[in-house]
């Protein structure tokens, strides 16, 4: 999928959003700029009784690392929730529509999120994901351009796409990024720490409580016509 091509990356991720059961979804630098276009089709993948598995690398300073080198766990993790309380207030109308469908899944237990920094500085820049249907087939995308509504649509961005129901060489493929996400996913990856995102979730539930599935689906079909 590229934009500048018949099939657009946008597309793509409505499409898939919106006949999925279940994504595994790493987003290695969590900012505004990486969850933008996942907000269409989201409503419609929870509508359709979708759970998610999400881990998430933050925007981190050297004095934050420094921290974490001290072994400073308290004062670090306590970092880590500014740097997203900062994120919170510079959200767009379509990004505010991402957060409301995560607080609708926390409030009704259908997702899990961690967060995964890296030992040694720096940012995982991958983002990728597993999209899984009713059915068990699977679709994996990954590319390394920012996810927002103009970098899909204005600049040169692609994305790769494979297909379980093609051939055994693309179940294969899949395969390597199932063990990719699990890695990070339960600690196994020796350059990577993982923090669970309990109290991450609560901010994001505390700012926007009770939400109501159908009035979330209503707003997304106003924000992708807008």
């Amino acid at each position: 999928y590229s934009t500048k091509r018949t099939f657009q990356p946008v597309d793509f991720f409505t499409k898939a959003l919106s006949n999925s059961s279940h994504l595994d979804l790493g987003l290695g630098y969590f900012s505004s700029a990486s969850f933008n276009v996942l907000a269409c089709g989201f409503s419609h993948f929870i509508k359709n009784g979708g759970n998610i598995r999400m881990y998430i690398n933050p925007n981190l300073t050297e004095d934050d690392y420094a921290l974490l080198k001290a072994n400073k766990n308290e004062e670090f993790e306590e970092r880590l929730l500014e740097s997203y309380e900062e994120l919170f207030n510079i959200l767009s109308k379509r990004d505010e529509l991402f957060f409301r469908c995560l607080a609708y899944l926390i409030q009704q237990k259908r997702i899990e999120i961690r967060i995964a920094v890296l030992k040694e500085g720096g940012i995982a820049h991958e983002k990728f994901g597993i999209f899984t249907d009713t059915n068990g087939n699977e679709v994996v995308f990954n590319g390394s351009m920012n996810l927002t509504a103009s970098g899909l649509t204005r600049n040169i961005e692609s994305i790769d796409c494979i297909c379980s129901w093609n051939n055994e060489e693309n179940k294969q493929r899949i395969a390597t990024y199932h063990n990719d996400f699990d890695s990070v996913w339960d600690g196994s990856n020796k350059d990577v720490i993982i923090y669970e995102a309990e109290d991450f979730c609560q901010k994001i539930v505390k700012r926007y409580q009770h939400e109501k599935l159908d009035a979330i689906v209503l707003e997304e079909t106003k924000t992708i016509h807008e």
